[in-house]
């Protein structure tokens, strides 16, 4: 269910990628059109929609993402710029690492006085991962800020992000342990064919040896053919067992724990489980209108934290490169950025 839940906000929020519109009247129409089709034409090069995607899933499940600028010459674009995305746990400082415990400096990050980020340092394998090449574990470098994408909501004053399902994962455990406890319990019942019940008094039984002495072997087990009749020793009833789960609570049960699952992702209950059976028109728009209303929240996020900082990188080289921008300006133009469209209906 929450990898469902994290796959579709993923999807709604980065849809099939931003596309780049620029606003600045410096720039004449046909101009601006020239530029935007050489940044779409690099934006497909580099996958942009992938890379975005990636950090959007990465906020939700690390609570932050990492994209490092590298020079790809093997990209088919006059721009060699592209992304590596790497992951949150290599971004951490050793303590083998040098300057760690100099002031101003959080796990993995440089700050100034003013809490500007200097320099990240990343491992250059996963810490978790087997080491197969002979590098020492808190092998890594440091990387000028301006060459890092950092994105994590901010809800504190914090220079990390925490994972933003962090409070649906305990939840997801007891869905688990629920669900297979009913599992359980609808397996034992169907493992039972019958129970022999006895009316009889304690430390009795109908049941005799060859030598006429009485066993009392109150867990004993003996076949049951198809379709047979069977006679039963004195004092014994036949009884089969009921199965008493699944039962109509468990649904309310699992439906109860999915809504507190969701509600970290701001996504309503039928987005979450993918079914809109015990819904109105009127509830269904009414809960995607506040779904969306966060995803253009957190588009606006992606534009400022992401999008904004590689146009600047896209622009510093292309703005160097022959025949790309032409006469344009050196610096980054007033421009916004176009996503796919948020239906109001349904």
């Amino acid at each position: 269910y929450l990898r469902g839940m994290v796959l579709s906000r993923a999807n709604d929020l980065v849809g099939t990628g931003p596309k780049l519109q620029l606003q600045d009247p410096r720039i004449t129409p046909e101009r601006a059109n020239m530029i935007e089709a050489r940044f779409g034409t690099w934006a497909r090069a580099v996958k942009l929609r992938r890379v975005v995607w990636q950090l959007a899933m990465a906020k939700m499940i690390d609570g932050e993402g990492f994209a490092v600028e590298i020079t790809n010459p093997r990209l088919q674009n006059e721009i060699k710029l592209d992304y590596r995305i790497l992951e949150a746990d290599q971004c951490t400082t050793q303590f083998m690492a040098d300057n760690v415990w100099k002031t101003h400096n959080v796990d993995g990050i440089r700050f100034d006085e003013w809490d500007n980020p200097l320099q990240y340092y990343f491992l250059r394998e996963h810490p978790g991962a087997e080491n197969w090449y002979g590098t020492m574990p808190t092998d890594g470098s440091w990387i000028q800020s301006d060459m890092v994408v950092h994105w994590f909501r901010k809800d504190r004053p914090w220079k990390r992000g925490i994972p933003e399902l962090a409070a649906s994962l305990p939840l997801c455990a007891i869905l688990r342990r629920y669900t297979l406890a009913v599992l359980q319990s609808a397996e034992v019942a169907a493992d039972f064919a019958g129970v022999l019940e006895s009316t009889g008094p304690p430390n009795t039984n109908a049941w005799s040896t060859s030598g006429g002495q009485l066993e009392d072997d109150p867990f004993d087990t003996f076949p049951v053919d198809k379709g047979m009749f069977t006679t039963l020793p004195w004092g014994y009833q036949l009884k089969q067992l009921k199965a008493e789960q699944p039962t109509a609570v468990y649904d309310k049960f699992v439906d109860a724990l999915l809504r507190e699952i969701a509600r970290p992702l701001l996504m309503p209950f039928n987005l979450a489980v993918g079914f809109s059976g015990g819904y109105n028109f009127a509830s269904g728009t009414l809960d995607r209108q506040m779904y969306q209303g966060s995803l253009k929240i957190e588009r606006a996020s992606c534009e400022e934290d992401v999008l904004d900082p590689m146009l600047q990188s896209w622009w510093f080289e292309a703005a160097r490169t022959p025949d790309v921008l032409g006469q344009a300006l050196q610096e980054v133009p007033l421009h916004t950025w176009r996503w796919d469209y948020l239906p109001d209906h349904a």
